[in-house]
């Protein structure tokens, strides 16, 4: 049986699963900047990556060939070609970032444990764990030791997440 958890507001895990799933905003609200130098489409065409410009090979430009590493699926430029330098100077510039889950995990201790981090749901986030979770997290007997979760049962989460999508699906139709 899988074990949900609730993340506590006003917690540091709290804020860091926040800027999980809100670190994307900065690159949408960039968006023209980004296409401009770009030039073709973001969506589906760039990889989030602001160490080296990733995308997909289908949209290489023919006179980026030469800065991007050969057989590559997705095409990934040369560390020090003058497009990864100048992708490098447009992502610091904007102050774009990445936020990977492991790297919540790591900050978390629960790296390997987590097998799905969810979206806001009702301005909550849950997480559930895998359900061949490390013996590392049976030797937490009781969860109210844990300051920034709660458990909730398996039910109560499929109810929650059950209604938070409905209710998506009839604004969207609305």
């Amino acid at each position: 049986m899988s074990r949900y958890f609730k993340v506590k507001r006003n917690t540091e895990a709290w804020d860091k699963i926040n800027h999980l799933w809100t670190f994307g905003d900065k690159w949408i609200a960039n968006k023209i900047e980004i296409e401009s130098f770009l030039g073709f489409p973001m969506q589906k065409n760039l990889y989030l990556d602001i160490e080296t410009l990733t995308i997909d090979r289908s949209v290489l430009p023919r006179e980026w060939e030469n800065q991007f590493k050969k057989n590559t699926y997705p095409a990934t430029a040369k560390k020090n070609s003058k497009i990864n330098i100048q992708w490098r100077e447009l992502a610091n510039k904007l102050k774009l970032e990445v936020v990977r889950s492991s790297e919540l995990s790591i900050s978390l201790g629960i790296f390997g444990q987590v097998s799905t981090y969810y979206p806001q749901i009702n301005e909550e986030y849950y997480f559930k764990l895998k359900d061949d979770t490390s013996r590392a997290w049976d030797k937490i007997n009781d969860w109210a030791e844990v300051e920034w979760a709660e458990e909730i049962k398996e039910y109560d989460f499929l109810r929650i997440q059950a209604t938070w999508i409905e209710q998506r699906e009839f604004e969207q139709t609305s």
